[in-house]
């Protein structure tokens, strides 16, 4: 036996390991599932299919829509404000309410399966079954991705606790009940999340580690709904407005309860413009009058789809049509945006941007980006690396896509 090619064999082990390591990861991070895997394996297309409709259900708030009426008596009225405590209407209103609630659920599953039968015809292109299987998978990594953070949400409860003691003090301006109450409660909420939305298309930060993943589709529908992390402020309805939301709702006290019948069309007028990236209900706005009208107060389907255009007409700067229910802030602030008659290409920004067909990829490329832009960058470079414009491009690129 050679002794010296046997010990240079086993010396050599680590090494490879290393390589045979690298090999396998790399193969990993570079895997894309394609549509021909797909139709080759029927059984498993309409598996996850399935396990697609869960995962979009507990990704996104929808089955909240329903439970919660049932289990907390509460209603989720209009988004960004606060929930309404049916105990507290009349019981016709509060049966009504909670039929809406039943609606709302079966309408947003009947818009998502209408984009699936109908997407051909809105936007004539085939369903990106891909895009949906690989959406639901990346939405389950993101939930077991924020597992990594729990360690900071002591730490985030603590500062709440002390911002919403301070608030305690802060005075009065307005206090005021029934439909006036709601309406203040809705623009207020709109208005937070406005600037919060506007700030994650603005900031390296809250872009590339949050929002960005939310856009990464290039043939949007209800199921290719990307859920955004829920930790450390990172979500879009989150960020600032965590702080915005309860110092202006504390200025402009808004008294929710016995507001009866005007909570009706309010929720009506929320279920009608929740499901906003839908192809199916863009189009049927740009044939009646009456939808397109509604854009002269409300953030409607194609308004927001508009919102994920990628198309540079529709591109202010950093995106448009910010707003989440009215479109007064867009307008007021210049980023608004009429749809166009046609269903615009939605996507990033970019001819080599990477829509990562890969659900570990499309979780992780932005942090892998921003990892390699910290390393390869001096510490003075960091604060615009990390908090600066999205922009701004540091010294050293990382040499990634986005």
């Amino acid at each position: 036996m050679n002794t010296s090619v046997s010990n240079a064999h086993v010396n050599a082990l680590p090494g490879d390991w290393r390589g045979a390591a690298a090999r396998i990861v790399r193969k990993i991070w570079d895997f894309n599932i394609h549509e021909n895997m797909l139709s080759k394996h029927r059984r498993w297309l309409y598996a996850a299919f399935g396990a697609a409709f869960v995962v979009w259900l507990f990704a996104t708030p929808k089955l909240a829509f329903l439970l919660d009426p049932l289990t907390t008596n509460t209603a989720h009225i209009f988004h960004m404000m606060p929930e309404v405590n049916l105990g507290a209407e009349g019981p016709l209103v509060a049966k009504i309410l909670l039929g809406l609630a039943l609606f709302r659920f079966a309408f947003l599953v009947a818009v998502g399966l209408g984009d699936i039968v109908f997407h051909r015809r809105a936007t004539g292109r085939p369903f990106a079954w891909k895009g949906m299987i690989n959406t639901s998978l990346a939405n389950i990594m993101m939930w077991l991705f924020g597992f990594l953070f729990i360690g900071t949400q002591p730490w985030f409860e603590r500062v709440m606790g002390h911002y919403m003691a301070w608030l305690h003090a802060v005075p009065k301006i307005v206090d005021i009940s029934g439909p006036f109450a709601v309406i203040l409660a809705c623009l207020i909420g709109d208005f937070c999340f406005y600037w919060s939305h506007r700030l994650t298309h603005n900031m390296r930060l809250l872009w590339n580690l949050g929002h960005i993943n939310h856009h990464r589709h290039e043939n949007l529908t209800q199921f290719h709904f990307a859920a955004e992390p829920d930790v450390l402020a990172l979500k879009a309805s989150k960020g600032i407005t965590l702080f915005m939301l309860p110092l202006l709702s504390a200025l402009f006290t808004t008294d929710l309860a016995g507001v009866g019948w005007f909570l009706i069309p309010v929720l009506l007028i929320d279920i009608w413009i929740d499901p906003s990236h839908s192809p199916m209900l863009y189009k049927l706005e740009q044939k009646y009058r009456v939808f397109r009208m509604m854009r002269l107060v409300f953030v409607t389907v194609a308004v927001h789809y508009t919102h994920h255009s990628n198309e540079p007409r529709h591109n202010r700067k950093t995106g448009c049509n910010f707003g989440a229910r009215f479109t007064l802030w867009d307008r007021l602030f210049g980023t608004y945006v009429e749809p166009d008659e046609e269903i615009p290409q939605t996507g990033l920004f970019g001819k080599h941007a990477d829509y990562c067909y890969n659900p570990i990829r499309f979780l992780l490329l932005p942090y892998v980006r921003f990892y390699r832009e910290l390393r390869l960058n001096s510490l003075r470079h960091w604060p615009k690396i990390l908090f600066g414009s999205v922009f701004y491009s540091p010294p050293v690129k990382a040499k990634m896509s986005h």
